[in-house]
């Protein structure tokens, strides 16, 4: 559904909600869900090239769709698949019978900041605060043995709560287990609200800079930065003295990514998903691709850009998103 239980003021789809409940709470049917199978096993047959599926909203794991995220799952699990899901994390202990290896085995979860930063950014519709709830759920998660990646947005004014944001999770023991990892990102990538533009960084060098410069001088452990690979391709290429490895394209929206809404439409990106303009065709009732959106999409790589075929510099990028 596109339906989710928290109002973040950075939501970059937060223009949606302007369609009303009745169109954001609509959630899939057993038989779209079916619908959704055949379209993947039609454009993909080698089901073992696409193995992973994402539980992707508005908010995929909201309590009161337990009943068609398990059918999701269930089905998927006796089709080979197993699970991924971006999720705000807060009615994640209603899921645990779904966390596990070979069912949803990665969670991406957002915290902000300590609690008294969090609940200011990351609160339910009614403005209660949300930090304690999530960070239980964490918890529960590592322990069912889930990969857990936690995403930290931050700008001008959040990057100085990452210590006492690295202390929590030292408290908590999150990071002595191996499958707990926590990435800071620049915020203005998430489309800010233009009137607190002030804070966002200006650009993603930035962000590197006022993060690495942050981290040296005081106690941040266990928080990397999302750099869009930049530092670890440096460290590969120290590391192993090999080449860094070359992309023709830069993310999945041009490589194979297909995201399955509750209307019947499919999209290539998450972030155009409800958008008109996204749409590259419909899984349900039956499959039908509008192939000059498609190939707008999955034809773009270094080499139909007229700025990237000529860059010294695109086999390393991708040509961008």
């Amino acid at each position: 559904a596109y339906d989710c239980n928290f109002r973040c003021p950075y939501c970059f789809e937060s223009e949606l909600s302007n369609k009303g409940l009745s169109w954001s709470g609509k959630t899939m049917t057993k038989e779209m869900v079916d619908h959704a199978y055949g379209a993947i096993e039609s454009m993909e047959p080698d089901v073992n090239k696409c193995k992973t599926i994402g539980l992707y909203g508005g908010e995929p794991l909201l309590e009161r769709n337990i009943e068609i995220v398990n059918y999701i799952v269930n089905k998927g699990v006796a089709k080979g698949h197993n699970f991924h899901a971006v999720t705000n994390g807060y009615d994640l202990n209603h899921f645990i019978g779904l966390l596990s290896e070979n069912k949803i085995n990665q969670l991406q979860i957002t915290l902000d900041g300590p609690s008294q930063y969090h609940d200011k950014r990351r609160y339910l519709f009614d403005g209660s605060g949300t930090f304690q709830r999530i960070t239980e759920n964490i918890t529960i998660a590592l322990n069912q043995g889930v990969k857990i990646s936690v995403r930290i947005n931050s700008d001008q004014s959040a990057i100085h709560e990452l210590e006492e944001l690295s202390q929590f999770f030292e408290k908590n023991n999150w990071l002595t287990h191996r499958n707990f990892h926590a990435s800071v990102a620049p915020i203005k990538e998430l489309n800010i609200l233009q009137e607190k533009n002030d804070i966002a960084f200006k650009n993603r060098s930035s962000f590197i800079n006022s993060f690495l410069k942050k981290k040296s001088t005081n106690h941040i452990k266990g928080v990397e930065v999302s750099d869009l690979g930049i530092i670890s391709k440096f460290k590969y290429v120290l590391a192993t003295g090999k080449l860094i490895p070359f992309k023709s394209a830069f993310c999945g929206a041009n490589t194979g990514m297909f995201l399955f809404d509750p209307f019947g439409d499919i999209y290539p990106c998450w972030d155009v998903v409800g958008q008109e303009y996204g749409k590259i065709g419909r899984y349900s009732p039956h499959l039908k691709i509008n192939h000059e959106s498609y190939n707008n999409w999955y034809g773009r790589n270094i080499s139909t850009s007229e700025k990237c075929h000529k860059c010294k510099y695109a086999f390393y990028c991708g040509g961008g998103c």
